[in-house]
């Protein structure tokens, strides 16, 4: 594993302040970055169950019901794109060996 130099702005107040806690920044990103990953990881190989399925399905339904997020409209980009008359043959060889026609 090799590292990587990532650049955090923090607020020169809070910085502050974990100096005068005598707090290692360095250190307690670091111990918080492992647990965040450690914490997303048992997330992502939990099932699901009808609960957190129902759950979910409820907050979506009370989101879309308060107006905050906006509906999408059917018809905003009908000139958009373009679908050719071939659409449906199928590929010549050359493009899945990769061959340069």
């Amino acid at each position: 594993m090799s590292d990587v130099q990532v650049v955090l702005t923090i607020p020169a107040e809070l910085l502050e302040r974990a100096k005068r806690a005598s707090m290692d920044v360095n250190i307690f990103l670091l111990d918080a970055l492992e647990k965040g990953v450690d914490t997303l990881t048992q997330r992502e190989h939990k099932p699901l169950t009808r609960e957190d399925i129902e759950a979910a399905i409820t907050v979506s339904i009370e989101r879309n019901a308060s107006g905050l997020y906006p509906q999408r409209q059917l018809g905003q980009n009908i000139a958009g794109f373009i679908v050719s008359d071939d659409f449906d043959e199928p590929l010549p060889d050359s493009f899945w060996l990769g061959e340069d026609q």
